[in-house]
């Protein structure tokens, strides 16, 4: 069964990596970065096989066009600001470890405690299991527990929910966004 596991991860990867080839050639072809998440999504693809002759062509060609003003999203206004704010990037997930795709979160949870409130703040980059499974930690901590207060009741706990809801809608739509499902 190891063995087996193995070589399904190595198709896994060759799979990747021929796809990340034809992502290079597809933004080279362009001659302009219009995608940032999917520029860095291909160019880390790219990095983890520097060794191959091609990929470090098509590295060095990438960094070219990525260094250019006229070709890069360099001092270039933004005008969709859930793309500037919560970018899926290829790095290290906080909750599992694993490196894979990540987008920065953040969640509150709310404990109320009659005259005062308690708000916690948690994130980080996360992946989209680790994002989905803090989003729902601190969701079901809001409706247990962030009613018990005064000013939690009417104010605090109803805009913590509404935040957190916003912030998982936006990275989930991105996640979905970087598999090509939107």
């Amino acid at each position: 069964m190891n063995i087996k596991q193995n070589s399904d991860d190595k198709a896994i990867t060759e799979n990747a990596f021929s796809k990340a080839k034809t992502d290079a050639h597809q933004i080279l072809s362009e001659g302009k970065i219009s995608n940032r998440d999917f520029f860095f999504c291909t160019r880390f693809e790219l990095t983890k096989r520097s060794d191959d002759p091609e990929a470090s062509k098509l590295l060095r060609k990438l960094q070219k066009l990525e260094n250019n003003p006229r070709t890069s999203w360099v001092n270039k206004p933004q005008t969709d600001k859930s793309e500037m704010t919560l970018p899926v990037i290829a790095g290290q997930c906080i909750g599992c470890g694993m490196t894979t795709p990540v987008a920065k979160v953040n969640y509150g949870k709310v404990t109320g405690l009659i005259i005062v409130d308690r708000l916690n703040q948690y994130g980080g980059l996360m992946c989209e299991r680790c994002n989905r499974a803090l989003y729902r930690k601190c969701m079901k901590h809001c409706l247990i527990y962030g009613w018990w207060g005064l000013k939690a009741l009417v104010i605090i706990n109803p805009a913590t929910i509404i935040g957190n809801t916003i912030m998982y809608t936006r990275t989930n739509n991105r996640f979905k966004k970087y598999r090509g499902i939107l």
